[in-house]
């Protein structure tokens, strides 16, 4: 069964194009008595008449390249919060898909169980998860400054 609106393989979805994503704006809340809301928070890379927050300072556990990455994200970009939790978590991915492939390298693909029979390590199932996961955190937090262009072939003539 076709899930509604799935269509088929070479089927042309039917109905309206959907609309682009678009982010929320976010007002942050101080006071509850503010005559009009405070400026939308921008989460585009930093020019120089801003105002700069404090520097975030990578975490200690992740490695130096990780640190390094992680410094000139917050450096380039205005993070909220949450955006710097997001980041903390594609650094640790990044991490740990790294020490995975140094096993894998060091240890090789498989290994034989107790019956003689070949089987994949565990580092495999690691490093693949992990950079799933960092993909996807970069993908949600959307760092790209322009937006890409949109695929597929030109439009048809109507």
């Amino acid at each position: 069964m076709v899930r509604p609106g799935a269509g088929r393989i070479g089927e042309q979805r039917k109905g309206r194009p959907r609309p682009p994503m678009t982010r929320a704006k976010v007002y942050p809340v101080e006071n509850k008595n503010m005559t009009k809301p405070a400026p939308p928070l921008s989460f585009a890379p930093r020019k120089g008449g801003r105002k700069k927050r404090p520097k975030q300072k990578p975490p200690g556990h992740l490695s130096k390249q990780s640190k390094e990455w992680f410094s000139w994200v917050v450096s380039e970009f205005e993070l909220e919060p949450h955006h710097i939790r997001l980041l903390t978590l594609a650094a640790e991915a990044w991490d740990r898909s790294q020490q995975a492939r140094r096993r894998l390298r060091k240890h090789g693909l498989t290994f034989t169980d107790r019956f003689g029979a070949p089987r994949a390590r565990p580092e495999i199932a690691i490093e693949r998860d992990s950079r799933l996961a960092f993909a996807r955190l970069l993908r949600e937090l959307d760092l790209d400054i322009e937006p890409p262009g949109l695929p597929g072939r030109p439009p048809g003539r109507g």
